[in-house]
């Protein structure tokens, strides 16, 4: 599959300023936050992987460095065996953490990745309403308006980028343009086409791989 190791070469690099921090330089190898949203019958499963930049720290960039989306009705195990062959390559071999949506698919899809025995760690996420992100052992309790939200605080301050030549670049871009967040006057959040009427999976996909990195989940991969 040296489509993925081409993908990587084509795509830009972002650059930020250097941390000055004991051990922090070019030689750190990269973070890459892989973000699964798990579609059901009439969604589709999409993947986004953001590499974190710089690989530990505060005020971090995220790239979009992979998009990918499966055909409607594409079997999980052939999702799993797609993901385990990605994360089996260069550079993404040792510096990966799958985040996993399992709101609507359950524990036991989680548990096909994890009898798949990937060269990553995998964290599950269950999207919940409210304000909190909590959590709770095997995954975490995370709040629809923190995931819109950390997606919309790295847009406005241009710290989330799409590597342009993705097939699936286009399609993030339109899902992002019909993405919005809303404050109602209650002070409710209100999300725009947040699994709504529009297909948003590569969004919810780069939703979960983003806020992994803010919130220090891949923590176990470099030391945040």
């Amino acid at each position: 599959m040296s489509w993925l190791r081409e993908t990587f070469a084509r795509a830009p690099v972002t650059t930020t300023p250097r941390l000055n921090l004991p051990g922090a330089g070019e030689s750190d190898p990269p973070v890459f936050l892989l973000g699964l949203d798990l579609g059901q019958r009439r969604d589709y499963s999409a993947l986004a992987i953001a590499q974190r930049t710089p690989p530990w720290g505060k005020g971090a960039s995220y790239l979009i460095r992979h998009l990918q989306r499966w055909r409607l009705g594409t079997p999980y195990q052939r999702v799993v065996d797609d993901v385990r062959a990605l994360l089996n390559q260069t550079p993404l071999l040792g510096c990966s953490r799958l985040i996993l949506d399992e709101t609507g698919v359950g524990v036991p899809i989680k548990e096909l990745f994890e009898q798949a025995h990937l060269p990553a760690p995998i964290t599950g996420v269950m999207i919940t309403g409210g304000s909190e992100a909590i959590n709770a052992g095997r995954s975490w309790h995370v709040a629809k308006s923190i995931l819109a939200g950390t997606v919309e605080v790295l847009l406005q301050n241009g710290r989330l980028k799409i590597a342009p030549a993705l097939p699936e670049a286009a399609t993030l871009t339109r899902e992002l343009a019909n993405f919005e967040v809303r404050i109602s006057d209650a002070g409710h959040a209100r999300f725009g086409s947040w699994r709504e009427n529009e297909h948003d999976d590569l969004v919810l996909a780069a939703a979960l791989a983003c806020w992994a990195g803010e919130q220090g989940v891949g923590a176990s991969l470099q030391a945040y």
